[in-house]
């Protein structure tokens, strides 16, 4: 591809051929030295790519044509248990064993509490309560048979709901209900003030003692020149090296004159002149 060598250039492009030929030279230097120590590697005596002695665990292999057969286990069973870890079977009937020997407690329905004699570990026993007709839990503590708990809910603090009353006690003092009874019908409705309505346009507000628009007037020109701003038309000056100001003709064509090379076209230049040789 044909360049202009006229065009302007960019910066990224110029350094992203510099980081090429630095990587390009470090590359080579790398490569140089390596060579040179494989070169002194076989003066020495040395023979690339020959195995000559594997040992594994300090015990020597044999070596045939340069490879090396090692055996490796793949089963569980080709190693020694030295730890002596159990397999699945043997750790769930390990967990089954402790479970059994916690004693899980159970649950059995009886007519009368049973004699400590005759009472079982790890159960608890239901008894029907012929009052509350709600079971209590017996169970064996000590060579002993206690009441747990029963099954019955407590409402001793409960308190019945009174026909045609929301509470049974007035939660309020009576100056409080004085108080609520004495604000009239109506007394915190608010009512907006009323003002005329006014088309869309530019204007100026007046606001009341409420914080509303209570009245508007149009914008003049003498209002707006009063703020400083000019009541003829504002001109503009072409910039100059020492001022501001607008860009002129000239300069505006020699802006659009300019032709700014590629990313292409600058590597291209510059890989005619800098680059480096490929080895």
């Amino acid at each position: 591809m044909a360049y202009n060598n006229e065009k302007l250039i960019k910066l990224e492009a110029l350094q992203e051929l510099a980081q090429r030929v630095k990587t390009d030279y470090a590359t080579k230097a790398s490569v140089t030295e390596l060579s040179g120590r494989v070169d002194e590697l076989v003066t020495a005596g040395g023979e690339p790519n020959v195995i000559e002695t594997v040992k594994v665990n300090g015990v020597a292999q044999e070596v045939s044509e340069k490879a090396v057969d090692i055996k490796v286990p793949t089963k569980v069973s080709e190693l020694s248990n030295d730890s002596a870890f159990q397999t699945n079977s043997e750790v769930a009937q390990a967990i089954q064993t402790a479970i059994a020997a916690t004693g899980h407690a159970s649950f059995k329905k009886v007519d009368a509490v049973p004699d400590p004699e005759e009472a079982e570990d790890n159960v608890m026993y239901l008894v029907m309560n012929s009052k509350t007709k709600h079971y209590d839990i017996y169970a064996k503590v000590e060579n002993e048979v206690v009441l747990l708990d029963d099954t019955t809910v407590d409402l001793t603090n409960y308190v019945e709901k009174e026909e045609g009353k929301g509470l049974s006690t007035n939660d309020y003092t009576t100056e409080e209900k004085e108080k609520l009874a004495g604000i009239e019908e109506g007394a915190n409705k608010y009512t907006h003030p009323a003002y005329d309505a006014q088309a869309s346009g530019f204007y100026k507000v007046t606001v009341d003692a409420t914080g509303h628009v209570s009245a508007v007037v149009a914008v003049t020109k003498d209002d707006i020149v009063g703020l400083g701003i000019p009541a003829q038309d504002t001109t503009y000056s072409p910039a100059t090296a020492q001022a501001d100001g607008l860009m002129s003709k000239d300069d505006k064509a020699k802006l659009d004159g300019m032709d700014v090379a590629t990313e292409e076209e600058v590597a291209e230049m510059l890989n005619e002149v800098f680059a480096v040789e490929q080895a």
